[in-house]
């Protein structure tokens, strides 16, 4: 029974070590991969949107799986991290990593042009073999987008060229006529531009394109038919080739009629004329710019509607109708004074006039507008030339910007296999280092039980108390070596993730508690905190938004009372200045009136106002006392809070204004505060400045123009 009796306590022994040894392996697995368990449930949720068998059409995917993350996720950068997570766990891993490309290109594409191309080369590169002519189409087709965007056409055609090598032998018509028109249009722009190109090839890419379109829609009509027919007919007049461009003319404004497009059918008979005045045929070419003319002001294009009176009066002036000409002339003048127009259609007019002046032997009103000209045409070329430079710049930029980018994503790569490693063999060490400790003491509790003698079983009993303060020591150097490991993790978790996540963790990780069986006190207490989690959430994200707002605030300056808006800005911080037990001392001068862009002031003094309640410092015996002042001081007023509280270290003084900078332990926020302050004021035209003594309180002062 005895021996039974010591079998059983070696199986519980053996149990208890392979407990031990699985909680100790999950531990390291759990530490080495922290970023991506806080990520878990919001990373199952987009793997659920990949994965969704309600979406059939790939062509749609991409859209609605974009759409969704934008409106659940909100911040772009955090979908692209919560990505990165999704990869391992996704069925088909290459096709769908190549998926999560074309979401981050899409997302990245009009934040950071360099970065969006780094990563669909990557897309392109892992799905090249597999034979997916929808996802390389959506990939090429958005680096080319980008290439556009940026000017570079050199690199966008080399792209669509790449994609129509890629769909050879694809029935995709539709596809291809598109991609021959990027391609087509492109090389029209680029020699239209450069005044002296060769329009044949994007003739022919044009014409590969109405031929594929015409293919895939049976003849029907298409916007896309109607665009690239219409820059084909453009193409053949650019290169003098009239009467093809007609004939192209004339299919493209078929089109346009058969699908009501009035300012297609404007644009068109515009261009029309422009062949008949190259060909003299002026009362043609009237006909048709009357045509544009009409249609422009039905559908209310000014631009439009003055070009065709300016080529108006150009045909009167050459068939010597000169007061139809002038009059021409005084109503494209009218629609300008309306409307305003573009530097060539400026340019034109006086050209215009000059062409008159001249036909009336008025030499005077003819070399004033000659003079025009030439100064309007020189700051036409020098606004070309200086966007050509900046054109060239950019592309500079952006291709050492993608080969940096490129290089930094191998290196990262490295460093990610480099960093698993590690963590893999430092996995397999403390394994093999429990399994070891195991399978001794097994071995040695084996031996011992075969030992049944009283002095044996004594002897033995000293050497199992020596080897358990031994293992004690042991486990306890190990627990001390994770908990340093822990710490560190822990730190770096800290510092790397965004101010934003802290509050969202909070929530979540209350959400858990509350799914337990609570007491209704404890519930109230946890939904507390989900409220407070929720609330510094929701301040930081109205300081993000307020700094959006400020990169793109139009000024509407509006007449307001300062006394009702310090009224409401005390109101505001009611709840915060009752708990300081703050003091509010005014010296104001009354019914003070600014003209300004109220939500810009109230951003400012609101976020001057929390910094001076947040550093409070109020004792036992006096309450925290908070100074407003504000009066007219010539053409500004002038604002001045003055507190008595923490006060600010003269080694921090020149920072506070400065992005994210928290100078103090009991910043409660996320650094913008006094960032957003001093930006809004700069907005308005005016200026702020601090004085402060440490202990002793602050004074900010802000003068606005009034």
């Amino acid at each position: 029974m005895h021996h039974l009796s010591s079998k059983s306590i070696l199986i519980q022994l053996l149990k208890y070590f392979i407990k031990l040894l699985t909680s100790v392996s999950l531990l390291i697995v759990i530490f080495s991969q922290t970023s991506f368990a806080q990520q878990k449930l919001d990373a199952e949720k987009i793997t659920r949107l990949l994965n969704d068998p309600a979406i059939a059409n790939k062509d749609s995917l991409i859209n609605k799986i974009q759409a969704q993350l934008q409106e659940e996720f909100k911040d772009s950068q955090r979908i692209t991290n919560l990505l990165d997570s999704v990869d391992l766990k996704l069925k088909n891993k290459q096709l769908l990593l190549g998926y999560n490309k074309l979401l981050k290109g899409y997302i990245y594409k009009d934040l950071n042009s360099a970065r969006a191309l780094t990563v669909i080369n990557n897309g392109l590169s892992l799905i090249k073999d597999l034979n997916d002519t929808t996802l390389y189409f959506q990939l090429s087709s958005l680096k080319g987008y980008i290439y556009k965007s940026e000017y570079d056409n050199e690199n966008a055609i080399n792209t669509y060229f790449n994609l129509l090598k890629y769909l050879k032998g694809s029935k995709n018509y539709y596809r291809i006529g598109t991609i021959y028109a990027e391609i087509g249009t492109l090389q029209y722009k680029g020699n239209a531009i450069s005044l002296n190109g060769d329009f044949s090839e994007g003739i022919i890419n044009l014409k590969q394109a109405i031929f594929y379109l015409i293919k895939y829609k049976g003849g029907q009509n298409d916007f896309n038919l109607l665009n690239t027919t219409n820059t084909l007919a453009l193409s053949f007049s650019a290169g003098k080739k009239y009467d093809s461009a007609l004939f192209y003319f004339d299919k493209a404004i078929k089109i346009a009629n058969n699908n009501n497009m009035p300012f297609w059918i404007a644009l068109i008979n515009g261009n029309k004329a422009r062949i008949y005045i190259n060909r003299n045929q002026f009362d043609t070419a009237l006909y048709f710019l009357d045509a544009d003319f009409k249609a422009s002001l039905k559908i209310k294009k000014w631009s439009s509607a003055s070009s065709a009176l300016l080529m108006q009066s150009s045909c009167y002036i050459k068939t010597d109708k000169l007061a139809l000409a002038k009059l021409a002339l005084q109503k494209s003048d009218s629609i300008i004074d309306l409307y305003g127009s573009n530097p060539m259609q400026k340019k034109m007019s006086y050209s215009m006039y000059q062409a008159l002046y001249e036909a009336q032997s008025n030499w005077k009103k003819a070399y004033f507008y000659q003079k025009k000209v030439i100064t309007l045409s020189d700051s036409i070329s020098k606004l070309y030339k200086k966007n050509e430079l900046n054109r060239t710049q950019s592309k500079y930029i952006l291709e050492n910007q993608t080969k940096n980018n490129e290089l930094l994503e191998k290196e990262n790569s490295l460093l990610e296999k480099e960093i698993k490693l590690k963590n893999t063999i430092f996995i397999l060490g403390i394994l093999a280092g429990v399994l070891i400790i195991v399978l001794a003491y097994t071995f040695y509790y084996q031996y011992k039980l075969k030992h049944k003698l009283s002095t044996e079983l004594t002897r033995k009993n000293k050497q199992i108390t020596f080897h358990k303060k031994e293992l004690e020591y042991k486990v306890e150097a190990r627990t001390k070596e994770l908990k340093t490991i822990n710490d560190e993790l822990d730190s770096y978790l800290y510092h790397s993730s965004h101010d934003i996540r802290s509050p969202i963790a909070t929530i979540l990780g209350l959400v858990e508690v509350g799914k337990l069986d609570l007491s209704k006190h404890e519930l109230k207490k946890i939904l507390k905190k989900i409220e407070q989690s929720a609330f510094k959430m929701d301040v930081m994200l109205k300081k993000m938004q307020d700094l959006h707002y400020l990169d793109k605030f139009e000024s509407k300056n509006n007449e307001m009372n300062v006394s009702v808006l310090l009224n409401a800005l005390t109101s505001k911080y009611n709840e915060d200045i009752q708990n300081l037990r703050c003091v509010i001392e005014t010296d104001i001068e009354e019914n003070l009136y600014i003209t300004t862009t109220p939500n810009l002031l109230e951003m400012a003094l609101s976020n001057i106002i929390e910094n001076a309640l947040t550093f409070g410092k109020p004792t036992s015996n006096t309450p925290f006392i908070l100074k407003f002042s504000y009066f007219r001081k010539g053409d500004n007023v002038i604002f001045r809070f003055r507190d008595y509280g923490e006060g600010i270290s003269q080694h921090y003084l020149n920072k506070i204004f400065e992005l994210y900078f928290r100078g103090s332990s009991k910043s409660k926020g996320n650094g913008l505060g006094l960032f957003i302050a001093k930006k809004a004021i700069k907005k308005l035209g005016g200026n702020i400045r601090v004085e402060s003594e440490l202990n002793k309180g602050s004074l900010f002062e802000v003068s606005v123009p009034s």
